[in-house]
């Protein structure tokens, strides 16, 4: 009976040692969405074939203004650059009338993505600290002249259902969007991005 409470008071203070804390990036795997039912997040983004292997990251970082847990995923996208190369031809035909020649080659920067970064944000939920919604998805891009750019995409939630479809959203952006519109938001988000 000694040995028995011996061991009992060992294991508590390991415990205690090295934090009996839920693991918020393991919480957020577990989440199971109420619109996607059937499969853990961590379970789709684990076989999303969009990501080049090897380059599934999750990390975790408290909110400063909201005070909440955030957990993000992130991959190499190895789709989205060719995707946005498609998309040059068409930008060009619209605007080489309307803009100078410099002007021109300077936007044409915006798809020549040299690396695409898909990103997949969770938010702890407001009544259940155990509970984590999606927040964002987006990109993070880098372009052959050194500039960085992010942006968030609209259809968070369709765009979440071809990722547990594993398919590639940049094709849903495209059928969403006209060829054209899409190249102009490729554009803006290049000019918003800098060099760092």
């Amino acid at each position: 009976m000694k040995k028995l409470a011996i061991c009992l008071a060992l294991t508590c203070s390991i415990l205690t040692l090295t934090g009996c804390k839920d693991d918020p990036v393991k919480i957020a795997k577990d989440t199971i969405l109420p619109y996607m039912p059937g499969m853990s997040i961590g379970a789709a983004l684990n076989h999303y074939s969009v990501c080049k292997p090897g380059t599934q990251e999750w990390s975790t970082f408290t909110s400063k203004t909201t005070n909440k847990q955030i957990v993000d995923f992130k991959c190499t996208d190895e789709y989205f650059p060719d995707r946005v190369k498609n998309l040059k031809n068409v930008y060009i035909k619209d605007v080489k009338y309307s803009l100078n020649k410099d002007d021109l080659e300077k936007n044409l920067n915006a798809f020549d993505i040299t690396k695409a970064t898909f990103i997949l944000r969770l938010r702890q939920m407001d009544n259940d600290k155990k509970s984590y919604e999606l927040h964002l998805i987006g990109h993070r891009f880098e372009y052959a002249d050194g500039t960085k750019g992010v942006t968030e995409w609209k259809w968070k939630r369709d765009l979440l259902k071809e990722v547990y479809n594993d398919k590639d959203i940049a094709s849903y952006i495209g059928n969403r969007l006209h060829p054209l519109v899409f190249g102009y938001s490729m554009v803006g988000t290049y000019k918003a991005g800098s060099k760092k």
